[in-house]
């Protein structure tokens, strides 16, 4: 017999059967893999759609603190949407190197800043631990001095549902540059 003779009406009913089960499963097994194909692909765009909904969230609720030296002082500026609460500065120190003295400025804290609000930060500054009656950053950032040098510094903060933010600066000759935002 030649096989080019062979067709589906010659072949007994089992084989008729079986090739039928095989082309079902095939087709079968096809479908799931499409259909897992599918699910798979969904799911990361369903989880890109939420990581992008929950960081539009976030930028809805944050306060986004800002610093600018304005008339020989600072100015604090809430840029965000939202209240920045519990406001608090870090210290920082300016060792002076010829003489040995050590310059502290000591910020107060600031309990609220509404949204778009600014406000003077208000500090005070220490020569080797004794408070000053007078400024010495005013002359520290004033640009005709030659003071080359910067320094940086960290304001810490509060949103409305208690997500506690950091934002780092640092100053000097060339103004104010954000070194980073980020939440603690």
């Amino acid at each position: 017999m030649n096989i080019s003779s062979i067709t589906s009406s010659n072949l007994p009913p089992q084989v008729q059967i079986i090739s039928l089960n095989n082309l079902v499963g095939v087709l079968t097994l096809v479908v799931l893999a499409l259909t897992l194909y599918y699910i798979i692909k969904y799911t990361k765009v369903t989880v890109c759609l939420w990581k992008e909904a929950k960081l539009s969230r976030e930028l809805s609720i944050s306060p986004w603190i800002i610093v600018k030296w304005e008339n020989d002082k600072f100015h604090i500026k809430n840029a965000g949407n939202s209240l920045a609460l519990n406001i608090e500065f870090d210290n920082f120190t300016v060792d002076v190197i010829d003489t040995g003295d050590k310059y502290e400025l000591r910020f107060d804290s600031i309990d609220v800043l509404e949204q778009k609000a600014e406000k003077e930060m208000v500090f005070k500054t220490y020569k080797n631990n004794q408070k000053l009656s007078y400024d010495i950053l005013s002359a520290y950032l004033d640009k005709r001095y030659e003071n080359k040098e910067s320094f940086t510094f960290a304001i810490k903060y509060t949103n409305v549902i208690g997500n506690r933010y950091e934002t780092i600066f640092s100053t000097g000759k060339d103004g104010f540059k954000v070194e980073s935002i980020k939440k603690l």
